[in-house]
C-alpha cells in the first residue's frame, strides 16, 4: 500500500511527530534512494538471545509498488563477527550497549528523493484494514506537529554540554597511531580504524538531539533510533557496506575529513 500524504515537514519534524509512540526511528539522506524513511510502534523486536541474521531473513516476499514499505530496521554491531568466526575477547565497553537492535515495522512515512511524504505499508498486516486506520493516526499526528509549528515555528534547543576526553587522551592516541604505523610497517595489519572518545552527559532525548543537529550537520547517512535501552543518534558521512541481493558495495572512508584551507592548521 503507497497512499500520498500532504505532508511539508521535514524529516526532523516528523520524527518528533512521532515520538510518543514506541520506539520511533528515522533515516535521512541517502538511504533506500534519498529522502528519509521514519516510523514508530514495530510489530516485534530482536528478543535477546536472538541471531539478528536468521531474524533478517523473517520478511514477507516483496508485492505492490512501495518503495519500502517496512521491514526490520536497526543496527548489527561489530561484536556480532563472533557470531561467524573464533575472534579473540574484544576489550570492555565504557557504557555496554547491545550488539545489535532491529524492529520489525509493517508501515512508515516515507520521504522520496523530490520531497514527497507518502505512507506505505506492507500488504501481510493481521487485519486488513490496519493500514487504512494506521494512516489515518498519522495524518492527525502530522496535523498536530503543523498546529504546533504554526504557533511555535522556532524549536527549543538542547541545553549546551561539556565534552571530556576518555583515557587514553592526546599522548595516548598519537602513541597508538605510531605503533599502528610500526604494525603495518611489520606487515602485521592492513589498516587500523583509531578513534577518540568524547563523553558528555544530558537529559535530553535522543530524538531531540538528533532533530536539533541533523539540519546542521546534513549527515550523508543519518539516523536516530529510540531503543528499550536508550537510544543512538548517528550522524555519518560513509557508506558502510550496502547490500542488494548478493551484491555487497561499500565505501567507507574513516572519519577523513577536507583539509583545511591553511597549511599550518591541524
Amino acid at each position: 500500500m503507497r497512499i500520498p500524504l500532504d505532508c511539508t515537514l521535514t524529516p526532523e519534524r516528523v520524527l518528533l511527530a512521532l515520538r510518543e509512540e514506541p520506539w520511533p526511528f528515522a533515516l535521512t539522506g541517502r538511504w533506500a534512494g534519498g529522502g528519509a524513511i521514519v516510523s514508530s510502534a514495530p510489530r516485534a523486536l530482536l528478543a535477546p538471545g536472538d541471531d539478528p541474521f536468521a531474524r533478517l531473513e523473517d520478511l514477507p516476499p516483496a508485492r505492490g509498488d512501495a518503495e519500502v514499505g517496512g521491514g526490520w530496521f536497526g543496527w548489527l554491531g561489530y561484536g556480532l563477527g563472533a557470531l561467524v568466526e573464533t575472534l579473540p575477547p574484544r576489550p570492555p565497553r565504557p557504557y555496554p550497549l547491545p550488539d545489535a537492535h532491529l524492529a520489525y515495522y509493517d508501515n512508515i512515512l516515507r520521504q522520496d528523493a523530490e520531497g514527497r511524504w507518502w505512507f506505505e505499508a506492507l500488504d501481510d498486516p493481521p487485519d486488513p484494514l490496519e493500514p487504512e486506520a494506521r494512516a489515518g493516526v498519522l495524518r492527525d499526528r502530522l496535523a498536530h506537529v503543523r498546529r504546533l509549528l504554526a504557533a511555535a515555528p522556532e524549536p527549543v534547543a538542547p541545553a549546551q554540554v561539556e565534552f571530556t576526553l576518555r583515557a587514553p587522551g592526546a599522548a595516548g592516541h598519537i602513541a597508538a597511531v605510531a605503533e599502528c604505523v610500526e604494525r603495518i610497517a611489520a606487515g602485521e595489519i592492513f589498516q587500523a580504524n583509531l578513534c577518540l572518545r568524547l563523553d558528555a552527559e544530558s537529559d535530553t532525548p535522543v530524538e531531540q538531539l538528533f532533530a536539533h543537529a541533523a539540519p546542521t550537520l546534513q549527515p550523508a547517512y543519518g539516523a536516530c533510533f529510540v531503543a528499550p535501552w536508550g537510544g543512538i543518534a548517528s550522524f555519518s558521512p560513509e557508506l558502510f557496506l550496502r547490500r542488494r541481493g548478493r551484491d555487497v558495495t561499500t565505501g567507507p572512508i574513516k572519519g577523513t575529513a577536507p583539509r583545511d584551507g591553511d597549511p599550518a592548521a591541524l
